[in-house]
């Protein structure tokens, strides 16, 4: 089974995938979320695949406005791709803000935040986290 995470933004979606069975979560990429071809052919990678995205909480666990969005284009997303493929939703709420604290940790300065940002970078992080929270919840 592939097991992707997703973290959808405004403008882009960063993608991460984790090896069920060792657990190990890796970056995927980032795509545009105007420009979704990119995307619906990273996801097609087995027959049996699993996306969890990420749904956007604020700090009292309760549904955003852009809860709305990542909904409707989860739902979207799972229209182009093939009728095996799940879609699992994971609250998430600040998943951004750790990115870049981690990349902070990697020593990333201000100039080269601003750029992980510009990049996407950042949002392949989130994704990340994301994914990890799913996987600490459903793999053990």
């Amino acid at each position: 089974m592939a097991i992707f995470g997703l973290d959808v933004g405004e403008r882009r979606v960063g993608v991460a995938k984790v090896d069920p069975e060792t657990r190990v979560v890796s970056p995927v990429g980032v795509f545009e979320v105007e420009n979704t071809a990119g995307l619906v052919e990273a996801l097609k990678d087995s027959e049996d695949t699993l996306v969890v995205v990420g749904m956007p909480t604020n700090q009292q666990g309760e549904l955003t406005q852009q809860s709305e969005k990542v909904k409707q284009f989860a739902l979207q997303l799972k229209g182009w791709l093939p009728g095996t493929t799940k879609i699992n939703f994971f609250g998430e709420s600040g998943t951004t803000l750790l990115a870049i604290d981690r990349l902070r940790e990697r020593g990333f300065d201000d100039v080269q935040l601003r750029e992980a940002r510009a990049s996407g970078l950042v949002d392949v992080e989130a994704a990340c986290i994301i994914l990890e929270g799913w996987t600490e919840e459903n793999l053990s």
